[in-house]
């Protein structure tokens, strides 16, 4: 065989062998973040809002939790320091300061979230008696009395303003 058909036949070979060779999986370059949200007693919340907040960019990211209080969030950037507020209504809001995210999926975070006390409040009040009761703003009422025993020389209305 002559050199130049070697020269050729190796380059095919190399050329096979390097397409042939398994190709290198591409780096994770995002974090995921995913969860379930339940009360104290262990029931899942569905419809629970979870904000994560990349603090150094103020990016941010939402997502809300199923019905069996599971959530999952992807395209989270790598770092931190991040804030994660779980709420949900009738619960008390709980929040993560300083998470730090990996690439790829994080350990599952797993939220409690502890009942609201509500306590029932009755406001009563009784009617004005007049409209002329109500003050709508600031301002002052003069009359021509008030205007002549005003300490002033002239007992001008501007002077009387003016003091007021």
């Amino acid at each position: 065989m002559n050199t130049r058909a070697a020269n050729a036949l190796n380059g095919l070979l190399w050329t096979l062998a390097i397409l042939a060779a398994p190709m290198p999986f591409a780096a994770t370059t995002s974090a995921t973040v995913s969860g379930y949200v339940r009360t104290t007693d262990g029931e899942p919340i569905a419809s629970a809002r979870i904000d994560i907040v990349h603090r150094p960019s103020g990016t941010a990211a939402a997502a809300t939790t199923a019905e069996n209080g599971a959530f999952y969030q992807s395209g989270l950037r790598v770092g931190g320091p991040y804030e994660i507020r779980v709420s949900a209504s009738s619960y008390r809001d709980r929040s993560f300061d300083a998470v730090t995210l990996k690439p790829g999926a994080q350990p599952p975070l797993a939220v409690a979230l502890v009942p609201l006390d509500v306590e029932e409040v009755v406001v009563t009040a009784s009617p004005l008696a007049s409209e002329r009761d109500l003050n709508n703003g600031v301002g002052s009422a003069y009359s021509a009395d008030d205007i002549a025993n005003q300490p002033s020389v002239t007992r001008d209305v501007i002077r009387t303003l003016l003091r007021d």
